[in-house]
């Protein structure tokens, strides 16, 4: 178990300690739950077979939704940065990614 100890002068008030400090204490945080992140990339896949090939460029400006297992939507993004989207910060769970196909696209099979 982890501590935090701090030495502290204890003087009665009729004695005067030059090493007296009335001014320590201390504050705590909470530690916070495991966090998780999904992301990738959406690229133009030119020859169809699911893998970002060389010279396979991602496309920027893509809506990306995270989606409950229910779902429900959580989150939207849009992807920057050669394709590149993120959602941090979530619990352990199942989630769904959609996204939006970009016009005179279609999805590969």
């Amino acid at each position: 178990m982890a501590s935090l100890q701090e030495k502290a002068l204890i003087t009665t008030p009729a004695t005067t300690d030059t090493n007296e400090n009335l001014t320590v204490d201390f504050g705590f945080y909470p530690i916070p739950a495991d966090t998780y992140s999904v992301g990738n990339q959406v690229w133009s896949d030119t020859n169809n077979n699911g893998l970002i090939d060389s010279g396979e460029a991602g496309i920027d400006g893509v809506t990306v939704y995270l989606l409950d297992a229910t779902g429900t939507p959580i989150d939207t993004t849009v992807t920057s940065g050669g394709g590149l989207y993120l959602f941090d910060g979530l619990a352990a769970g199942d989630y769904i990614v959609s996204v939006e196909i970009p016009t005179g696209t279609q999805a590969v099979q």
